[in-house]
């Protein structure tokens, strides 16, 4: 609502400017009065959380938080269960890009040996359909490193994809994408966020959205001691407020204590 008021705003403020033709005298919406907009607290799905969903249904917050096993159970799961989109959720999970950041690397951009990525791609939606633009600001334009859990994932995957590649013969679409689907073609971002949705029911953990997977990393990060800056960088907030925000009022619910194997290179250096 507050964007739609700043959208109409503008465009009465331009209809006043016109100088050969004044369409009105005034501005209707400047003086509209809105309820200030909140963003909701991540919260963190404790045990007591967990149980109260289990019996209720309810989620303490519309943005959730999982605990490092119960991250590490979700891997766990998706490898198993969908090898295909495993190594999306890796990166999401490891280095908190946003769904449309992973979809929208590409070969060129992803140098495995350098162990770096290039942000400057996004896949997304407009309505249903799928389009390929830059990312949305100047802060989401970065490279970063990859850490050793993550980019060995994603070399087997390029071994995965090579053997796609091969059983489809000269039907493969040489699409530059770095994330496709087995015959090759680009993810639609949708079809992701469907499947992650229905891993985390199969598997039987607690709701989050496929986007809170960036604030898991965030507080992860965080909890074990890195620098807000450097979190900042890496999942390429605009302001360091918005990171502080999402990870300061959950880490201290969160203990660190990570014992497998799969979420050692979670708290590596960035």
């Amino acid at each position: 609502m507050q964007r739609i008021r700043a959208t109409l705003r503008k465009a009465l403020n331009d209809a006043m400017a016109r100088s050969n033709n004044r369409l009105i005298d005034f501005n209707p919406a400047k003086h509209v009065e809105l309820t200030p907009a909140k963003q909701p607290k991540p919260r963190v799905w404790t045990d007591r959380a967990v149980a109260r969903w289990r019996e209720t249904g309810q989620k303490p917050s519309p943005v959730m938080v999982w605990t490092p096993q119960q991250a590490g159970a979700f891997l766990d799961y998706a490898q198993d269960h969908d090898i295909a989109l495993y190594p999306v959720f890796v990166g999401i999970m490891h280095r908190g890009m946003r769904r449309g950041e992973a979809l929208g690397l590409r070969d060129s951009t992803v140098d495995l040996d350098a162990a770096l990525v290039t942000v400057d791609l996004q896949r997304t939606t407009v309505g249903y359909e799928a389009v390929d633009k830059k990312v949305k600001s100047e802060a989401g334009n970065r490279t970063f490193a990859l850490d050793s859990f993550t980019a060995a994932a994603w070399r087997a995957y390029l071994a995965r994809r090579a053997r796609w590649k091969l059983a489809s013969g000269g039907s493969w679409p040489d699409t530059g994408w770095f994330f496709v689907q087995p015959d090759g073609e680009k993810w639609h971002p949708d079809t992701v966020s469907k499947r992650f949705d229905s891993l985390v029911r199969d598997a039987g953990l607690p709701p989050v959205r496929l986007h809170d997977l960036r604030h898991c990393a965030a507080t992860y990060l965080k909890a074990s001691g890195a620098d807000l800056t450097d979190v900042k960088e890496l999942l390429g907030h605009s302001t360091i407020t918005i990171t502080i925000t999402i990870t300061i009022t959950i880490t201290i619910t969160i203990t660190i204590t990570i014992t497998s194997n799969i979420y050692t290179s979670v708290i590596v250096e960035l």
